[in-house]
């Protein structure tokens, strides 16, 4: 399967108890190098970082001290970035 960009959102907490913060690094390294993505800078004034990408498919981040819950501002910031980044075509589900 060959991977196609697409615009990433992640919320990921230092002392996650389900989840190592280690991988979910990891992970948000991997998926900035796959889109293509710039260093990062504040994303709309909080504490999410927007890493910018050539291919229009940014990867935005918060990585916060908390577990795995969602901080207060993340809700509103969510339905922020999906509003701001719809798909351009239906994903389609792999073959079984």
């Amino acid at each position: 399967m060959q991977w196609k960009p697409r615009p990433v959102l992640q919320v990921a907490g230092r002392k996650d108890e389900h989840v190592a913060f280690d991988a979910q690094q990891q992970v948000s390294e991997r998926l900035r190098e796959l889109n293509g993505c710039g260093p990062g800078r504040r994303w709309d004034d909080t504490r999410f970082r927007e890493h910018p990408s050539e291919t229009g498919t940014p990867v935005v981040t918060l990585h916060h001290t908390g577990g795995h819950s969602l901080p207060p501002e993340a809700p509103a910031l969510i339905a922020k970035f999906f509003k701001s980044h719809s798909l351009p075509e239906p994903i389609a589900n792999p073959a079984p």
